[in-house]
């Protein structure tokens, strides 16, 4: 990943978006 398309604002939020998504399977993966 490039700094330029990491500062880019679409791309950040994809990967908050990912980050996000990641996230949220966990957390339902350790409730069960």
């Amino acid at each position: 990943m490039t700094p330029a398309s990491f500062s880019s604002p679409l791309s950040r939020r994809r990967l908050l978006g990912a980050v996000g998504a990641a996230g949220a399977a966990g957390a339902a993966g350790l409730l069960g």
